[in-house]
């Protein structure tokens, strides 16, 4: 089959639930029925039918926790087996253990990527996420590092790491502690319940020390620009972010060359949710309905501020008009 559709990386939804209750998301706090949830044979579809009609780069598997799904190994391992180049899961860490990276072999590792959420050093971390969490976290995660980040498996080790007011303080102590792990970068984000609200709202009411810390955040990641997964100028745009004064970026990438997929496995296009299920109706004609080119008409018209990073299109930052504009 001709792989026509240009989408290349998705972002799959694979639980609601979590075993953990992170006082910046709403994931963990509701009631989520497992029956709600699809089926392994469902997802199967899905990738199947994702695998046929895109050159797939990346699929990530998030949540919830996606570890709390008994056939996540199933699911991943069948991922692995398609043409997709790279395989992640978002884990906050608590169910990694050496049982569960034995499920892969040589072939399946190369291709997969382990992305931990850890948001600061041990007071941060367990203020943020829960008590106790740090620990376990990091010990899942020097397994995953001494054990399986080495030539010849995992294809990458990442930290996902949500930047809030409420860990600010000893950020750098945090970037500085894990550079020390060779390889690792950080993805660092700001916090986005719901980004353009906050913004619109001036919700964030940084104090002048916060501010002051925030700019070493920057300044850091200008200095160390290997260890971020994020350019140091899109770092340098969270200034303006907290501060309510972030400008649109203007070019965004979602519906057409990513995409999320929602816990019932339809596509989710920034606040719409098409409801044509990717287990019965195939990508193309979803991309080809009159909803989904009536979203598409509403994301494109967009002017709200944005940094979600699966829709910033990360090649505008080699455009110097465009960065001189989504800076200045």
């Amino acid at each position: 089959m001709d792989k026509e559709l240009g989408i290349k990386d998705f972002y799959i939804a694979i639980t609601g639930r979590c075993i953990l209750r992170c006082i910046m998301c709403t994931t963990g706090k509701g009631v989520h029925n497992i029956a709600n949830e699809l089926s392994t044979e469902d997802w199967k579809k899905i990738i199947m039918n994702l695998n046929n009609e895109c050159r797939i780069e990346r699929i990530t598997f998030g949540g919830g926790e996606p570890l709390v799904r008994e056939d996540i190994v199933e699911i991943i391992k069948f991922t692995c087996s398609t043409d997709v180049v790279n395989v992640t899961f978002i884990t906050n860490g608590l169910l990694l253990n050496e049982e569960f990276m034995k499920n892969f072999n040589n072939d399946e590792l190369r291709k997969m990527s382990v992305n931990f959420s850890i948001d600061g050093l041990e007071y941060e971390h367990n203020f943020i996420r829960g008590t106790g969490v740090f620990e376990k976290m990091l010990k899942s995660f020097e397994l995953v590092y001494y054990d399986y980040f080495k030539p010849g498996k995992l294809q990458g080790l990442v930290i996902n790491s949500i930047l809030m007011p409420e860990n600010l303080r000893n950020y750098v102590s945090f970037l500085e502690f894990f550079r020390k792990y060779e390889r690792v970068q950080v993805d660092i984000q700001p916090v986005i319940p719901n980004n353009e609200i906050f913004w619109l709202k001036n919700c964030f009411k940084l104090t002048d020390l916060e501010k002051g810390k925030l700019q070493e955040i920057v300044t850091y990641v200008e200095n160390n620009p290997a260890q971020s997964c994020r350019h140091p100028l899109m770092v340098r745009a969270y200034l303006k972010y907290f501060n309510n004064e972030l400008l649109k970026g203007e070019r965004c990438t979602t519906g057409r060359n990513a995409l999320n997929i929602t816990l019932a496995g339809n596509t989710f296009l920034c606040g719409k949710e098409i409801i044509m299920p990717l287990h019965k109706f195939s990508l193309k004609d979803v991309i080809s309905s009159e909803e989904y080119r009536n979203e598409m008409k509403r994301v494109d018209a967009c002017e709200k501020p944005c940094l979600q990073g699966l829709h910033i299109n990360t090649e505008d930052f080699r455009d110097k008009d465009f960065l001189e504009k989504f800076i200045n």
